[in-house]
């Protein structure tokens, strides 16, 4: 029977291949307990008394012809060519004991299998497309079976297994009918990535489940270990790895009806079965023929109809106009390429013109047009690195005075008229590798890179010179004259040692703007100079500099 630490490979198995690759759709979709289907009260009655080792023919004709529709299906597959033995079989006595314990606990499975869920309860799933290919793979595996012996499973048993060996895919659908929809958008993928879609979505794969399903229904290991390893038959126990490997290419020929890339399915499934079985492509091709002619009839006697099995020439004719829909001509390509090419460089040229529009939109005063606040600060941290090496650097901190009166008087349109005014004035007053930007309302910050103290002096004239010849008439066309009062601080080079580049530079704006409130205080229209120098350290670091040195 059934064994537990097969399950705990099988998880084992799966968590080490994908370690960190779990993206549950959400929290409560993998803690949601797994909803395990169950069989129907007489085919659970029926799988327990085969399974036993002391089954009785009578009693299980018994079970069988309580349930009128299993006994109908029971009769149908005895008769049919998944296990007919000549002769037609009319009485249930007969059939099961035609078919053996065996053989009717792997029919009594399948009737389970089929019956077990419901349509209402898999949300937007396909059952009857999981049905189709189920039986797809349960008719090729036992094609496989019957013609090597050399796997070791009965025709009969390997059909059973192909039928349940993505069975765990119900009971991952059952427990979330809410993806049901969400699932049938990958239904045409190959196996594996499939598989790999299983665990993105549930957080298991259906091997897992089906791992889970086995041991709820009490299977014995011949059908549960093929079910659990038919992805990874290599890691399969050695007694069963031969079913393993079946249902393994099983999947690989059935994947030819159901991949949307049919050409390359079919050339996996040449490929593999020659390397690892040795049969040749027209092995192959004969095995996918007969599979198509199959799989009908053995749908019709579990149950339930399928449309007509493609052909492999049908496949083929598929495939070649695929392929003839993709060939384009090779002028086309070119000039599809080329065209495509012009136009990378194209939208590349104007990518690059809007990045240079926007960076200059990141670092600009809309109003004035003046560098901002941004830039400023940006500036004045690398000019301070340049004085470092050498010469002196000055800066101003200005205000507009009383603009608070301006706009109080005129209104906020004639400030901003006055604002440009000034911008242009103060512009006109410095040299074009000096910078005035605007950092604030109505206040300015001037900078003088490569300026000492007295040249600083000289450009203070000019800027307050500047703005007072300025005069920006208001609505009625009379002239208004307006003056700025500046602060202004100095950091002088050369300097050897480490420093903080932009604290400095926070200092020395400190020390301007101290300085500018001094002017304001002292009557406006004015320069007033920091009492000294801004050094390069702060007081604090310069101060235990010398106490370490003494």
């Amino acid at each position: 029977m059934w064994a537990a630490p097969v399950l705990v490979d099988v998880v084992l198995a799966r968590s080490t291949q994908h370690a960190g690759s779990l993206s549950p759709v959400s929290d409560d979709s993998t803690n949601k307990p797994l909803s395990i289907p169950s069989p129907p009260r007489v085919l659970a009655a029926v799988i327990s008394a085969a399974s036993g080792p002391e089954a009785s023919i009578p009693r299980l004709a018994e079970l069988v012809g309580s349930d009128p529709a299993f006994a109908v299906q029971v009769l149908k597959i005895v008769n049919s060519s998944l296990y007919s033995r000549g002769s037609k079989i009319t009485s249930i006595d007969r059939a099961v004991s035609v078919l053996g314990t065996r053989a009717l606990r792997n029919v009594a499975l399948c009737a389970a299998t089929t019956s077990c869920v419901r349509d209402r309860e898999l949300g937007d799933f396909d059952l009857g497309r999981f049905w189709e290919d189920s039986v797809r793979r349960a008719v090729v595996g036992q094609i496989l079976a019957s013609r090597d012996k050399g796997y070791g499973v009965a025709p009969m048993e390997a059909f059973t297994v192909g039928l349940l060996q993505d069975i765990g895919l119900l009971a991952l659908i059952k427990t979330h009918p809410e993806l049901g929809g969400d699932w049938m958008e990958v239904v045409d993928q190959s196996a594996e990535a499939r598989r790999e879609r299983e665990i993105d979505m549930f957080g298991q794969s259906h091997d897992e489940a089906g791992a889970a399903l086995a041991e709820g229904w009490e299977l014995p290991e011949e059908l549960a270990v093929p079910m659990c390893y038919h992805h990874n038959p290599d890691k399969a126990p050695e007694p069963l790895r031969g079913a393993c490997v079946l249902n393994h290419r099983a999947e690989l020929i059935a994947s030819v009806f159901t991949c949307a890339d049919r050409g390359a399915a079919l050339t996996r499934a040449r490929r593999e079965l020659h390397d690892g079985a040795g049969m040749s492509e027209g092995d192959v091709d004969q095995l996918i023929n007969e599979t198509s002619d199959r799989v009908k009839e053995a749908a019709s006697t579990l149950g339930f109809d399928v449309g007509a099995q493609p052909s492999l020439e049908e496949i083929l004719v598929q495939v070649n106009r695929g392929l003839s829909e993709m060939n384009l001509s090779y002028e086309e390509v070119v000039k599809q390429l080329e065209q495509a090419l012009a136009e990378k460089e194209t939208l590349t040229r104007e990518l690059e013109a809007r990045n240079r529009m926007l960076e200059q939109l990141s670092v600009t005063d809309a109003l004035t047009g003046l560098p901002n606040r941004r830039a400023f600060w940006g500036r004045l941290a690398y000019d301070l690195g340049r004085t470092s090496r050498g010469g002196a650097l000055v800066l101003f901190v200005g205000d507009v005075d009383h603009f608070k009166r301006v706009n109080d008087t005129w209104g906020h349109e004639y400030g901003d008229k006055v604002l440009q005014a000034i911008s242009l004035a103060l512009g006109k007053a410095v040299r074009e590798q000096d910078l005035v930007a605007r950092v604030g309302g109505e206040e300015f910050a001037i900078l003088l890179p490569g300026t000492d103290r007295p040249g600083g002096h000289v450009v203070a004239k000019k800027l307050l010179s500047s703005v007072a010849s300025t005069s920006v008439e208001d609505d009625k066309g009379e002239p208004h004259r307006f003056t700025i009062s500046l602060g202004m601080a100095t950091a002088v080079g050369p300097y050897t040692g480490k420093f903080d580049s932009d604290e400095l530079a926070k200092r020395l704006y400190k020390a301007a703007d101290a300085a500018l409130y001094a002017a304001k205080r002292s009557g406006r229209n004015r320069a007033v100079e920091s009492e000294r120098a801004v050094g390069w350290t702060p007081p604090v670091a310069a101060a235990l500099k010398v106490a370490k040195a003494s």
